[in-house]
């Protein structure tokens, strides 16, 4: 099949099913490329190889970007959850990820999900992403206090002991007020 006749395929809703159905257009790293660009959750039906291919993983987890001005306030990364372990375990590949989109925070592994120079490095850019930190990091006055002044709502997924720090409270409250100013 010529590029120009795949693309067209690859443009009616019919190839979902096809990709879905047919084994050997899920080990095609060409066809699946295409897929995942257009709808990257569709990384769960391409083959193992595929899961596993940084290239394939990251078009999908970052196709859903593609025509928003702020990806990160919608999209959830879901397309990581079916990423290989081995690239989801990779720490340099998930820094990669997180710097695109991170709220696929979420989807990372524990041990990546309690790195407190990654979690510290995504709450600066996206205070949110506190939410899908390890309970340790939640409890680090450090990383809360970056989260909180990248966007005091994140205040809500401090731990118990931090929302009551007067500090934190603050910074929180001068990240709410710029949003009014």
């Amino acid at each position: 099949m010529e590029t120009s006749e795949l693309e067209q395929e690859l443009s009616t809703p019919d190839y979902v099913k096809e990709y879905h159905e047919i084994p050997a257009l899920r080990e095609d790293k060409e066809i699946t490329l295409k897929v995942v660009k257009k709808i990257g959750t569709f990384l769960e039906y391409a083959s193992e190889r595929l899961k596993n291919d940084r290239e394939v993983v990251m078009t999908a987890i970052t196709s859903e970007a593609e025509g928003l001005i702020s990806p990160w306030e919608i999209l959830n990364g879901k397309a990581l959850l079916f990423a290989s372990d081995e690239l989801r375990s990779d720490r340099e590949f998930m820094i990669e990820v997180l710097q695109k989109n991170p709220n696929a925070l979420e989807y990372a592994t524990d041990e990546l999900k309690n790195d407190k120079d990654i979690v510290t490095e995504v709450v600066e850019s996206y205070g949110f992403a506190l939410k899908y930190a390890s309970d340790e990091l939640k409890n680090d006055k450090e990383v809360v206090l970056k989260a909180v002044k990248n966007n005091g709502v994140a205040l809500e997924f401090a731990s118990e002991r931090l929302r009551d720090d007067k500090e934190i409270i603050i910074e929180a409250w001068r990240s709410l007020r710029e949003c009014f100013d």
